[in-house]
């Protein structure tokens, strides 16, 4: 949760974007003031925030969590292996980014929050 006076806010996307907008001396190169640039930072960070979390949750949560916390079963060799589809399916169209945009980052030629994002999810 961001509190900054009486304004609030409890997504993640959106509070990195308001402390990206709030401050004065973050680098162009990492947070451009050119709206195209700075949607294809958006598209990005709305496929991981959508798509990508959905397919780590996929990973983290069965074979980690319920297992662990639950009791539930691990998954079996079939569940394991839709899991595993669905998440490289994902990682293959992150990757379709880096070609799009030309890499070596995510958006182009910069690291930008779109590489930071993901970033978490490879780690």
């Amino acid at each position: 949760m961001l509190e900054d006076g009486d304004f609030g806010l409890g997504e993640s996307f959106a509070i990195l974007r308001y402390i990206l907008d709030s401050w004065s001396d973050v680098p162009e190169t990492y947070w451009p003031k050119d709206i195209k640039k700075r949607a294809a930072i958006d598209e990005i960070l709305a496929f991981a925030s959508m798509s990508l979390s959905k397919a780590y949750g996929g990973i983290y949560y069965p074979t980690m969590i319920a297992p662990t916390w639950r009791g539930a079963p691990y998954p079996t060799a079939e569940e394991k292996q839709k899991i595993d589809q669905d998440f490289k399916l994902q990682l293959d169209n992150l990757t379709k980014y880096l070609v799009h945009f030309g890499g070596p980052y995510l958006t182009g030629e910069h690291y930008t929050p779109a590489d930071s994002t993901a970033f978490a999810f490879m780690n």
